[in-house]
């Protein structure tokens, strides 16, 4: 291969701006008359060599573009493949025990992922079982244990009775009749949790949350003179929502107990406070007493859980209160939630919707 320059005007073969000329040349010797000679045989290829290069972006060009279609199709389907994987997770994220009744969508295809989603359904098939019967199982319980300690119940206050019940025995069946009772409130409370949890509906009517305050604040109104606990009711008048009265009923039972039971033991104070916000009725009970540790301020609503080991001899509770009460709240698909105030008071924050 040769490059020459030669003139266009000489000769046309194809010259390119620096009028260079590719030649492909082959050279045979051989002799003539004895006399050795060269011949040269020369082609102009510069038309070739341009086809060439035509010919090499061609398929640079054709190789770029077959790479990028072929990237925006794997993206495409590498991105359905984690559209589907995405929603797997998803929805075994929004899977718990609180909605184990939902199931992940199987796919039209038949694949690796419809057999994930397959299993996985199964294994919420069972797990959804198994708290099925555990729900069952603590609601018999409590509903076979409540007879039994009635009667014991009633047997103790008979015993008592007696007037000729020596006072030693007098003093121990006194002490055995308050377990008993303390006995029988948590059984009743486990059967409410229990029959809580199974329920899925609630009977809703327009309850007229102020009223509704108003009546437990008059039950508990002995209570608080024997406690020389001060009330300030705050309370805005005529607040309504759509929800269960009997629920709500029991929700603020709770709650106002609570706030006599972990009160001061003298001079205390429990201030109520409501109005209405965007939609939704806020509902604040606060009262004095010893501030909750910050750790303990998540977890209180847990079932059995006490922030001192010996809360349940102290004040008699039995750890499901403010369960039970959380349970109701989110079955008005409403928030609860406490905090430590200045002044040694505590805080409970309840947030109803008008219309769950």
């Amino acid at each position: 291969m040769i490059d020459k320059v030669i003139p266009r005007s000489q000769i046309w073969l194809g010259q390119d701006d620096k009028d260079d000329v590719l030649f492909r040349v082959m050279v045979t010797k051989m002799h003539l008359d004895q006399a050795p000679i060269e011949i040269r045989i020369a082609k102009p290829i510069e038309d070739l060599e341009e086809e060439l290069l035509d010919l090499f972006w061609y398929i640079a060009l054709s190789l770029t573009g077959c790479t990028l279609i072929i990237i925006l199709l794997s993206y495409k389907l590498a991105g359905k493949i984690l559209t589907s994987l995405a929603d797997i997770t998803r929805m075994a994220k929004e899977i718990s025990e609180k909605s184990l009744y939902k199931r992940i969508p199987l796919s039209s295809n038949r694949d690796e992922l419809q057999d994930l989603s397959i299993s996985l359904n199964k294994m919420f098939d069972r797990l959804q079982y198994s708290f099925q019967r555990q729900k069952e199982f603590i609601g018999k319980a409590s509903h076979e244990l409540k007879s039994p300690i009635t009667l014991l119940m009633l047997s103790q206050e008979e015993m008592l009775m007696n007037d000729n019940l020596p006072s030693p025995a007098n003093q121990g069946l006194i002490k055995q009749l308050d377990t008993t009772r303390r006995m029988s409130h948590l059984v009743r409370n486990l059967l409410d949790l229990s029959r809580l949890e199974q329920q899925e509906k609630l009977d809703k009517k327009s309850v007229n949350i102020t009223i509704l305050t108003n009546s437990v604040l008059n039950d508990y109104a002995d209570l608080f003179a024997a406690k020389t606990i001060s009330v300030e009711n705050r309370m805005a008048k005529d607040l309504s929502l759509n929800g269960d009265p009997e629920k709500l009923f029991r929700l603020l039972i709770n709650l106002i107990d609570n706030s006599i039971r972990y009160n001061f033991e003298k001079n205390g104070w429990v201030i109520l406070k409501s109005r209405n916000t965007n939609g939704s009725i806020l509902l604040e009970i606060s009262n004095t007493g010893q501030p909750i540790p910050d750790n303990d301020l998540n977890l209180i609503f847990e079932q059995f859980y006490r922030v001192e080991k010996s809360r349940s001899a102290t004040h008699g509770g039995s750890g499901l209160g403010l369960a039970i009460a959380k349970k109701i709240v989110e079955l008005h698909d409403g928030i609860i939630s406490i905090t430590n105030e200045p002044n040694d008071f505590i805080k409970v924050s309840v947030l109803l919707p008008l219309k769950s």
